[in-house]
């Protein structure tokens, strides 16, 4: 795709190629080998292949994966994983999992496959930084098979379940969260060509073993293409990465006025290692 491929006033099908396309067909996410995605009007025309209809634009997007765009629900709360799970799953009620900010502060859910076992429903969060869906997948999955005892349990399909169709089905929006005819045209391309993610064999479990979200090539939201190339058009990177570390600086300056006890910055945030200054 060319830099500028995101101006286009995206009339008429466009028609999307690539290696892998997760569709979808009577409930259950399906992967298509060399497969085809269509959208027009923002919304998802034909998923599968060799698509006989005129279209405007062709777009090949070659060793990738076509997948439809995760739900991120960005929420957390802690509960007893035993009774409480099956009041909730009995409520109608989703669970947010955010297992990488979990992790980071010693805790894991007990557990994943039991509980979705149980009939409750289970959506994907980010809820810290990086907000990266692709990483709290890899995260899910470890820490679901240390909590299960179990080397394949929760499976890869799992996860990525949970961010694309638990996400949207706690939302009650049946057009999000899969790639069929009829759907919200939200996709996203994730590149599987670079060698830093090693060899595949199945393009999921390759995602949930070696990719992030650095590897997201382009986002469509209802049929806009709002990134391309890696890149957001129009948006200033460096500048704004630059406003944020002077947010952020300001922000952890005034941390003692708002800390019991009023520690200093350096006891609130300790360095990694003894700093040596000149």
């Amino acid at each position: 795709m060319s830099n500028d491929a995101w101006k286009t006033k995206e009339a008429g099908q466009t028609l999307l190629t690539a290696r892998w396309v997760v569709g979808h067909e009577n409930g259950r996410h399906v992967l298509f080998e060399n497969g085809e995605v269509v959208y027009e009007n923002g919304r998802i025309v034909f998923v599968g292949h060799h698509y006989r209809g005129p279209v405007a634009r062709r777009i090949d997007h070659g060793m990738a994966l076509i997948g439809p765009g995760f739900v991120d629900l960005d929420a957390l709360s802690d509960l007893d994983t035993g009774v409480l799970g099956l009041v909730i799953a009995g409520s109608g009620a989703t669970l947010v999992h955010c297992p990488l900010v979990m992790a980071r502060h010693g805790a894991a859910l007990d557990h994943f496959s039991r509980l979705r076992g149980s009939g409750l429903r289970i959506g994907m969060g980010t809820d810290t930084w990086p907000p990266d869906m692709i990483l709290n997948m890899q995260f899910g999955l470890m820490l679901g098979r240390v909590m299960a005892g179990e080397i394949d349990t929760p499976k890869s399909a799992d996860l990525y379940d949970a961010a694309t169709i638990g996400g949207a089905d706690a939302l009650h929006r049946p057009d999000l969260g899969r790639l069929q005819p009829g759907a919200a045209a939200d996709i996203v391309v994730i590149d599987l060509s670079n060698d830093r993610l090693g060899q595949i064999i199945d393009p999921i479990a390759c995602l949930l073993t070696s990719a992030c979200g650095r590897d997201v090539h382009t986002v469509i939201i209802s049929g806009r293409t709002v990134m391309a190339e890696g890149r957001i058009p129009g948006f200033d990177f460096e500048a704004a990465h630059q406003r944020a570390q002077a947010q952020f600086e300001r922000l952890v300056a005034r941390y003692p006025e708002r800390t019991w006890r009023h520690p200093s910055v350096n006891k609130i945030f300790p360095p990694t290692y003894r700093r040596l200054r000149a």
